[in-house]
């Protein structure tokens, strides 16, 4: 690995990544893309919210098993039905009680 790559340092790189498909998918967007393009991306996955997390990384391991790159677009219509699936609740809120002089 060249030394001038800044982001993909190990000791960093161990500590930062939540899960393995994280560090394998951003060593495969090194190997094919430049630094500076690799490390944008997998900050945007990084900074994805939790919610769809189990998801997220399935579809990741299923995209680099393809020998494919990662593509966040794809990637974000793929979790957006997940990312929304709470509704609100309709049940109604108790009233408050009055309160008694």
């Amino acid at each position: 690995m060249p030394s001038g790559r800044r982001c993909s340092q190990p000791v960093y790189r161990d500590k930062l990544f939540p899960r393995q498909e994280y560090t394998r998918a951003f060593e495969t967007l090194l190997d094919r893309l430049a630094d500076k393009q690799a490390c944008k991306i997998t900050v945007e996955l990084l900074a994805w919210p939790t919610i769809g997390e189990r998801e997220l990384t399935e579809r990741l391991a299923a995209i680099l098993d393809a020998g494919k790159l990662p593509d966040i677009a794809a990637l974000r219509t793929f979790l957006r039905p997940i990312r929304y699936t709470c509704q609100p609740s309709t049940s109604a809120s108790p009233r408050p009680r009055a309160r008694r002089p």
